[in-house]
C-alpha cells in the first residue's frame, strides 16, 4: 500500500494533462493523535490526579494536493510488525482545509477504535478499558490586517512567500463522543473521579470564539510561518453511567499551528506541527481533548 501511494504520487507528478485549478502536491510522513484527559486538583489548585486516554498507532505514509479551492490528503498506515501489550488502534481521519481570500477554514470527522489509559504504573495492563472517540467540526479565521495575503504569507501553499503578519479572529464548532463499555474511570482512580464513577460515555457540542496571530518569516534560506489563538466556548455535555442530566457550561481553547520550511523554486521541504485543544469542567473534574498531527514533508508547485 505505501508503494501504491508514492506510485499514485509520482503518476501525478508526471501526468502531462494537469488542469489549471491543479496547483501544488505533497507526498508525506505523518502521525496524527487525539487525546483525551480527566484531572482533578484541590481546593488550592494543586493537582490530585489525570487520567489520559491516547491511542497507539504508527505513522503514515501519503499524498496530498492543493487546488484553487481547497486541499485533499489520502493517507496509508504503516503498521508496526507486533505490539506486544495493546491491538494497535483503528482510526479514520478525514480533513479538508483551505485558503479563500481572507480567510483559512478547515473541516475534519476523526473515528478512533482503541483509546488506552497510559498511566501505566497506576493501572494493571489487563484492567485498562479501551475507549472509542469520535470527533468532527469546523475552524474558520479571518487575517484582519488589510494588506495580507494568506497565501503568500501563511503556511506553503504558493512558491511566492513573504514576511507579514496579521491579528487573527476565529470561530469554531466540534461535537465529540468518548465512551468504554466497562466504564472510563478505573477502579484505581475512584477515590478521586468519585463523581464520575461509572461514566460510560461523554458527548459534548461545543461553539466558540477564538484570537490571535499569525503570519510568516522568510529568512535567507528558509521560512517559518504559524498561528497562536486564544478562544472561549460554550459547551452542551451529556452522560451515560452516572446521575448528571445534560448541562452547558463554558470553556477556554487554544490553538497552534507552527511551520518550518526551506523553500525550492519549485516546491518546499519541511516539519509541520498542529495542536488543537479545547477545556471544560465536568463535574468536580476538568476535561481537555486534543487534536495533534506532525508532519514531514516535501510539496511540489505547478
Amino acid at each position: 500500500m505505501i508503494l501504491a501511494v508514492f506510485a499514485l504520487a509520482l503518476l501525478i507528478d508526471i501526468s502531462p494533462h494537469k488542469p489549471d485549478w491543479f496547483k501544488t502536491q505533497s507526498i508525506y510522513v505523518e502521525l496524527p493523535s487525539i487525546d483525551y484527559e480527566l484531572y482533578t486538583e484541590d481546593e488550592n489548585g494543586n493537582e490530585l490526579d489525570t487520567l489520559t486516554y491516547s491511542p497507539i498507532v504508527s505513522s503514515f505514509y501519503g499524498i496530498a494536493v492543493d487546488t484553487k479551492w481547497a486541499g485533499f490528503a489520502l493517507s496509508i498506515q504503516n503498521p508496526e510488525s507486533e505490539y506486544e501489550l495493546f491491538e494497535e488502534s483503528k482510526l479514520f481521519d478525514l480533513q479538508f482545509f483551505g485558503v479563500f481570500k481572507k480567510f483559512e477554514w478547515e473541516l475534519y470527522y476523526q473515528k478512533y477504535e482503541g483509546l488506552y489509559i497510559s498511566q501505566e504504573e497506576e493501572v494493571p495492563v489487563g484492567s485498562r478499558p479501551a475507549a472509542n472517540a469520535r470527533s468532527f467540526g469546523f475552524e474558520l479565521r479571518y487575517f484582519l490586517k488589510d494588506e495580507f495575503n494568506p497565501k503568500a504569507s501563511f503556511g506553503s501553499s504558493q512558491p511566492e512567500k513573504q514576511t507579514n503578519g496579521s491579528w487573527i479572529l476565529g470561530l469554531y464548532g466540534n461535537r465529540q463522543t468518548l465512551k468504554a463499555n466497562t466504564g472510563l474511570i478505573p477502579t484505581e482512580f475512584e477515590s478521586n473521579f468519585d463523581q464520575l464513577a461509572g461514566l460510560r460515555e461523554f458527548e459534548t457540542s461545543s461553539l466558540g470564539v477564538d484570537a490571535g496571530y499569525g503570519g510568516m518569516y522568510l529568512g535567507d534560506w528558509y521560512y517559518l510561518t504559524g498561528f497562536f489563538t486564544l478562544g472561549f466556548q460554550l459547551q452542551e455535555q451529556a452522560f451515560k453511567g452516572i446521575d448528571q442530566e445534560d448541562r452547558i457550561v463554558s470553556g477556554a481553547s487554544n490553538n497552534l499551528h507552527l511551520e518550518f520550511g526551506y523553500p525550492f523554486k519549485n516546491g518546499a521541504a519541511g516539519l509541520r506541527a498542529k495542536s488543537s485543544n479545547l477545556e471544560i469542567p465536568i463535574k468536580n473534574a476538568k476535561f481537555s481533548q486534543s487534536r495533534n498531527q506532525v508532519r514531514i514533508f516535501y510539496k511540489h508547485y505547478y
